[in-house]
């Protein structure tokens, strides 16, 4: 069974809002943070060389906690929008994420509107937190009874 600490959580969640990739330890709950060399080509390996040389020597003693996929983060964007007050915004980001690149278009615009910008960060990292823990969550329901 994983027990994360509520700091531990919320830094995974930061970590891959970043874009990081987050590996947990099954036996000790050590948390395992790498850049995703996959989809980002300007990161050195070398500089990580120890953590994924204790990653891959334990690979299957590691959980990957993933970030969320494209379709949920739209989904968090469109619960935010749906939260919003201000009917011109909310007409606004609707818009912008209706046309091409609706990500950059919603954060272009929600950062133009300093008032919602902070409220969207909480938000944001309130569901990313929900969603780490919803995969921890999953994992020990799936593997409680080998516990």
């Amino acid at each position: 069974m994983i027990q994360l600490s509520k700091g531990q959580i919320k830094s995974i969640a930061g970590d891959i809002e970043m874009g990081m990739k987050c590996y947990c330890n099954l036996d000790t709950s050590e948390i395992i943070t790498l850049p995703d060399f996959d989809n980002n080509s300007h990161v050195e390996e070398e500089l990580w060389e120890k953590d994924i040389k204790r990653l891959n020597d334990n690979f299957h003693r590691y959980i990957t906690i993933e970030g969320m996929s494209s379709h949920k983060s739209f989904k968090v964007m469109m619960e935010f929008v749906d939260s919003i007050a201000d009917q011109k915004l909310r007409e606004r980001l609707i818009y912008m994420m209706d046309k091409p690149h609706p990500f950059r278009n919603f954060k272009n615009e929600i950062t133009d509107s300093f008032n919602y910008l902070e409220k969207w960060n909480k938000f944001k990292e309130d569901k990313t937190i929900e969603w780490v823990e919803s995969q921890i969550n999953e994992y020990n329901s799936i593997h409680k009874s080998e516990g």
